[in-house]
């Protein structure tokens, strides 16, 4: 019973941190001293990479993730469970602090990206204070309308010719079905009898040129888009053969409004905060350790 309320203990420490963030690394008394190793070749990038995740790596372990983090204590476990088949039946937290005296908090993989995914979060975390309003959010909206604009979309009807089923006659067929769709003008709901089976028969309903591409393959889309409205034209090329088409519906592009994109515009603007808010807290927290970079002859496993 002990054992699995301290194993509850370590989720409930996790949640805590979480909600503590940011504030709980502001507090320190004097400067950091930190060895960081990097490669002998390594270039000015990878250097700063390295510097920035051994300075996150010792927030993270300064917070004490690496003893109250579950999937730590997990992983932990685990390799402890295939290292040594023979003590699968310990008690976790046995098996757990047996690994902490192997080293394997220090030599794990799956520990460190652990630890850096969880530093990395708190490192850009935003606080509710700084979560963009309805005003600034229609603001973003006016000066970014393009970046967020609704694609325009056509629904159409159409006759397929399958290149796979008509590979001799392809292009004989498709100048017969042109001359026949100029004069009998068929309804699109009735028209897809003339063709091929596809895989929908019924008009296809709005789509992006995008979302036509996905389907055709590239191109199609812009082919689709250029077509008049209520007139069979073709034939159009596809990756899977020839296909007439008659456009029933354009819809121009056009700028959103808010309760349109609401949701996206949000997200861009507490990514943009959380980068910047990363970058500052970064560098704040640089400047509390003294570094050494110390060289050496092997690549560090990331």
């Amino acid at each position: 019973m002990i054992r699995a309320c301290v194993h509850f203990f370590l989720i409930g420490a996790v949640a805590l941190a979480a909600q503590r963030g940011y504030e709980a690394w502001e507090l320190r008394e004097r400067p950091v001293e930190l060895t960081v190793k990097v490669p002998a070749g390594a270039d000015d990038a990878e250097v700063a990479q390295l510097t920035r995740e051994a300075i996150l790596l010792s927030e993270a372990r300064r917070a004490g993730w690496a003893q109250t983090d579950p999937v730590i204590f997990e992983r932990l476990v685990a390799n402890m469970r295939f290292v040594a088949p023979e003590e699968a039946r310990r008690d976790a937290v046995d098996l757990y602090d047996e690994a902490v005296k192997l080293g394997m908090l220090d030599s794990d993989v799956v520990v460190r990206k652990r630890l850096l995914e969880r530093a990395t979060q708190v490192l850009g975390s935003v606080p509710d204070a700084q979560r963009p309003t309805d005003a600034q959010m229609q603001a973003y909206l006016d000066a970014h309308a393009k970046d967020f604009e609704l694609p325009a979309r056509v629904r159409f009807g159409q006759v397929f010719l399958s290149a796979d089923q008509r590979s001799g006659s392809l292009d004989r067929d498709a100048e017969a079905m042109a001359a026949q769709l100029a004069k009998t003008d068929p309804a699109p709901a009735a028209a897809f009898r003339l063709g091929d089976p596809l895989l929908s028969r019924r008009p296809i309903a709005l789509r992006t040129t995008r979302e036509l591409d996905d389907t055709y393959g590239p191109g199609f889309g812009d082919q689709v888009a250029a077509a008049p409205v209520g007139r069979w034209v073709g034939p159009l090329r596809s990756t899977f053969g020839m296909h007439f088409v008659k456009v029933l519906e354009q819809i121009r592009a056009r700028p959103p409004r808010l309760e349109e994109v609401r949701d996206q515009v949000r997200a861009e603007m507490v990514r943009e905060v959380s980068r910047r808010l990363a970058n500052e807290r970064f560098e704040a927290l640089r400047r509390h350790y003294e570094l050494r970079v110390v060289r050496t002859g092997a690549r560090a496993e990331r």
